[in-house]
């Protein structure tokens, strides 16, 4: 990129059309929402906005809410009084609060809380906020941009398509480091300059260490190359970068890979914990569904300790099993959800439900497939009677009835 993106380092196409994106966005001072893998610099992104933007006097606040625990959410976005809760001695201002005139970077959105989702939306729709215990409202004029590493939000379950739409008036999509490898070069220059900076003597790294890393595919993108980078500097001892040092770091990494997908050591350093879990769990998933005979059903009473395959894949952000199957990689074919036919203490009772005894088992249960255990019926009983009562499908039906 040239040189007034002071941060970011890129020649590729790809990366110059994220560059256009910033200039035509940031004046316009819209909400953006940025796609990209962890490590892919979405972050950076909106801070080149916010910089190009007519609050880049005020202040820029970002805040990573898959990094917090749920309950803590609400407290650092919007805020609290004094004697709000157990151990709230003071008064402290939230992050919304604290980027009045400015902009608030809101990362991993697909990991807020629901409860936060709604309050959110009312702060969107109303332009007027409450910290946790007040009783004032209170008003701050700020420019969200948020951020997501999960490519399929608009389909998943446990985020509110409301909000999600006033979110993403605009869309920045940032390509992972394999898509874009003529940016390598640059990024690899760049690091080593400020590196030299820090530290010094000088280090180099000479042409066949420079086509090493060409060789490799980031799954943790721009943070796993300079991770690689950070550590061939310690490593090696000369001003000039052992090209074998390079390649024992990237086998090293190479070897952390599951069975050749998705999950490397990496990714523990290069992505973040959210992402992490996700990838662990997806590969999860797909060895205990291929261990099984491709039957989600049968995989589930195997290992999932009373956890639902369907809520797993709702944990995953996914909107269905359909969804994760894909996800996992695998194609999709409907014997894969065929329940198998076995007796149970339910066997001979009716084929439909009624509707009070729908609501009743979901809100003992909080699952739709344990639902349908308890009520003897296969999940398209459950889907039939929704769908009779008036709703779209299982997400309209959580979304409205509970």
């Amino acid at each position: 990129m040239n040189g007034s993106y002071s941060g970011m380092v890129a020649v590729s196409q790809a990366m110059a059309e994220v560059q256009r994106k910033i200039d035509l966005y940031a004046p316009l001072d819209t909400y953006v929402l940025i796609l990209g893998e962890t490590g892919t610099g979405k972050e950076l992104v909106s801070r080149e906005i916010h910089a190009r933007s007519g609050r880049k006097e005020y202040r820029f606040e970002a805040l990573n809410t898959g990094a917090l625990p749920r309950e803590l959410v609400e407290s650092e976005l919007f805020g609290y009084e004094q004697g709000a809760f157990t151990g709230a001695t003071s008064r402290k201002v939230g992050y919304y609060e604290l980027a009045d005139n400015g902009t608030l970077f809101l990362d991993e959105i697909g990991n807020m809380p629901p409860e936060t989702q709604v309050k959110l939306l009312r702060i969107l729709d109303e332009g007027v906020f409450r910290r946790i215990g007040g009783v004032i409202d209170r008003q701050a004029n700020v420019r969200i941009i948020s951020a997501t590493n999960n490519p399929d939000i608009y389909n998943a379950a446990n985020f509110r398509n409301d909000l999600l739409y006033r979110l993403s008036v605009a869309v920045i999509e940032i390509p992972p480091l394999r898509e874009r490898m003529d940016d390598i070069t640059p990024i690899v220059n760049s690091f080593l300059r400020r590196w030299n900076e820090r530290n010094g003597p000088e280090k180099t790294l000479n042409s066949h260490g420079l086509r090493l890393l060409t060789e490799y595919d980031y799954p943790g993108n721009v943070r796993e190359l300079q991770n690689i980078l950070e550590r061939a500097c310690v490593e090696s001892p000369e001003r000039t970068i052992n090209p074998e040092v390079v390649q024992r770091i990237l086998q090293e990494q190479k070897r952390h890979i599951t069975h050749g997908k998705d999950v490397t050591a990496a990714q523990v350093t290069g992505l973040g914990y959210t992402e992490s879990k996700r990838r662990f769990a997806l590969n999860y998933m797909r060895e205990l569904f291929e261990s099984s005979g491709g039957n989600l059903f049968v995989a589930a009473k195997r290992l999932m300790d009373k956890v639902s395959s369907e809520e797993i894949s709702r944990d995953l952000g996914y909107e269905s099993l359909e969804q994760m199957i894909g996800g996992m990689k695998i194609e999709y074919k409907p014997t894969m959800l065929a329940e198998p036919a076995t007796k149970t203490k339910h066997q001979g009772r009716r084929s439909r439900i009624t509707d009070d005894e729908l609501m009743r088992a979901i809100r003992q249960h909080g699952s739709f497939s344990k639902a349908a255990g308890e009520l003897g019926v296969v999940g398209s009983a459950i889907d039939y009677r929704i769908k009779k009562m008036g709703y779209k499908g299982r997400k309209d039906f959580r979304k409205r009835a509970l």
